[in-house]
């Protein structure tokens, strides 16, 4: 019983360890949700009644790199 318990822990142990990355072909399902190079800006704005306040901007790329 004791050593099936340090078996279970090894493998748990051992599939943690094993590198992750991220793959262009997950499951036979390619990832073209987002390309290389594209932006995305957007402005921050409240609504206070009939006031419009601008607070801000953010912007997001994509870069594709390898880990």
């Amino acid at each position: 019983m004791k050593l099936r318990y340090i078996f279970i822990t090894l493998l748990c142990c051992l599939g943690a360890a094993a590198p992750l990355h991220a793959q262009d072909d997950f499951c036979g399902i390619k990832n073209i949700s987002f390309r290389d190079g594209e932006k995305l800006f957007f402005k921050v704005y409240y609504n206070m009644g009939a006031l419009w306040v601008g607070d801000g901007e953010a912007s997001f790329s994509v870069k594709k790199d390898n880990y």
